[in-house]
């Protein structure tokens, strides 16, 4: 798969998404509340300056930080990486989550390793076909 995607990048506490989106009255459900009730968004940030800081981390340009870029490995996980390897658990897109923004939110993240000296083309290769063992010797982890 390894889809090019942005996650958020504050990493939220472990909840469950749909569980919490069930919970809420049908009332409640508009794009900005969902955004702090299930999320917990900061009030400071609107669904406009998020997807503004989006946009701009989208097309390469330098926002506020808000996003990070990761290759999407699965339906349930992403590498990000930079100066280290870093696999983040993404938080499903499913209604009414899927519809609201492009992109990810994540419960959380594990380093697995250092990406100096290889290219996200070969670390994305190794991830899929190393073993566990092989995988982190190679990239410095664990």
């Amino acid at each position: 798969m390894d889809e090019h995607i942005l996650l958020r990048s504050s990493v939220l506490e472990n909840r469950n998404i749909p569980s919490e989106a069930i919970r809420l009255p049908a009332g409640e459900r508009n794009p900005e509340t969902l955004l702090r009730q299930l999320f917990r968004e900061p009030p400071e940030l609107s669904l406009a300056d998020l997807t503004a800081d989006y946009q701009a981390a989208e097309a390469g340009r330098e926002g506020r930080g808000l996003f990070l870029p990761a290759f999407r490995v699965d339906e349930e996980y992403a590498l990000s990486l930079d100066q280290h390897i870093l696999l983040h658990k993404l938080v499903r897109k499913e209604p009414p989550y899927e519809d609201l923004v492009p992109w990810y939110y994540r419960y959380g993240q594990r380093y697995l390793g250092d990406a100096w000296w290889f290219s996200p083309e070969e670390i994305l290769s190794d991830f899929h076909s190393l073993s566990t063992v092989a995988f982190l010797k190679k990239y410095k982890g664990f």
